[in-house]
């Protein structure tokens, strides 16, 4: 059996249809559900894991991917930090703050 690494998040029902959208995508970093989101998520300050991504087909690739993704993520992670130190108006605040945060630093 051939495994093909597709550079794509193609469908599964047909090759040939990339279910991504043109935009800038995340989604190797953050996952493309809920549950790859978990794996990556430390469910504290909106913060993630420190250097990782979700998707591990991305290991497949060249290593400067990796390294861009990485950047990504702590990237991801400074936002948050500044996020929760500033907190302006006191927007963070009870128990969603967790999620508040994480939504707002993955814009």
């Amino acid at each position: 059996m051939i495994v093909v690494l597709d550079c794509f998040q193609s469908s599964p029902r047909d090759a040939n249809t990339n279910t991504t959208s043109s935009y800038l995508d995340l989604s190797p970093l953050y996952g493309k559900d809920g549950k790859e989101q978990q794996t990556v998520r430390t469910f504290e300050r909106g913060m993630l894991h420190n250097d990782t991504f979700a998707n591990f087909r991305i290991c497949g690739f060249p290593p400067g991917v990796s390294a861009l993704l990485i950047c990504f993520n702590r990237f991801h992670n400074y936002v948050a930090g500044q996020l929760y130190e500033i907190n302006e108006g006191g927007r963070f605040r009870g128990a969603n703050e967790d999620h508040d945060l994480f939504q707002t630093a993955r814009l």
